[in-house]
């Protein structure tokens, strides 16, 4: 039977919470399909209102300047999931921000315990120099221009259920595979020597096309490993896939 917690975070939110995550580019780059998703204020207040503050924490942590992993725990239960902006986006726009990333993130996680945004994709104008989308000209039909397919609107899963990846996510993890912590992320310069080589390695297989790959390792050891000897691990992992993905060529 459900804990009745769960049906107190999935009690429907007022349209004000809803907020946009950008989920993929146009061949052309003049249109952004962007997926409705819950503010991330919106789903830290019903947190504290459902869970207590004391009876929730979640981690950040920053996979490169286009990638956020979050995980996010509820009374015992941890979910994990990986926000990626699409290929051709710009870094740092409004809509491709570290801050918009990591909120992403966090709804990707929170819509795993049936915190979950009302309406569906679409698309909308968007300026390739700036990365800016016109939210307010949205198309809400989630037709694909130029014969593209728009992803399926995630409608959240059971926190009992397994997690499967949403459309914006590279990757997500069921309960126990990855630890809670900060609510932040420290700034690269501050991370520790191991980090950022871990952040190099996984940038060079996003170049590769094993992105989801990496992303579904990083968010198993939570983040970078919760010792030194599982961040050794981790990086081994990333190294073999690397080495593998090299060794037999495009």
């Amino acid at each position: 039977m459900p804990r009745p917690v769960w049906a107190r975070l999935s009690a429907p939110f007022p349209p004000s919470a809803r907020a946009w995550a950008l989920q993929q580019l146009s061949p052309d780059r003049q249109r952004a399909l962007v997926a409705p998703r819950l503010a991330a204020a919106a789903v830290r207040a019903r947190l504290d209102e459902a869970a207590t503050p004391a009876g929730w924490s979640c981690q950040l942590l920053p996979l490169s300047a286009a990638a956020m992993v979050c995980n996010l725990t509820v009374e015992g239960v941890t979910r994990a999931a990986v926000a990626e902006l699409p290929a051709g986006a710009v870094a740092g726009s409004e809509l491709g921000s570290a801050t918009a990333l990591a909120d992403a993130a966090l709804y990707l996680c929170a819509a795993q315990f049936g915190m979950v945004a009302g309406g569906a994709p679409g698309w909308a104008p968007h300026d390739p120099d700036t990365g800016e989308v016109l939210v307010e000209e949205l198309e809400e039909d989630g037709a694909a221009p130029e014969g593209r397919v728009a992803p399926p609107e995630d409608a959240g899963a059971d926190p009992g259920a397994p997690a499967h990846p949403p459309a914006a996510a590279g990757a997500t993890a069921p309960a126990g595979e990855a630890a809670a912590g900060p609510a932040e992320a420290p700034p690269a310069e501050e991370r520790p020597e191991a980090h950022q080589v871990i952040d190099r390695l996984v940038e060079r297989l996003r170049a590769e096309g094993l992105g989801a790959q990496a992303a579904r390792l990083v968010v198993r050891y939570g983040g970078y490993g919760r010792t030194p000897e599982e961040s050794r691990e981790l990086y081994g992992k990333l190294r073999t896939l690397l080495v593998g993905k090299v060794a037999v060529g495009p």
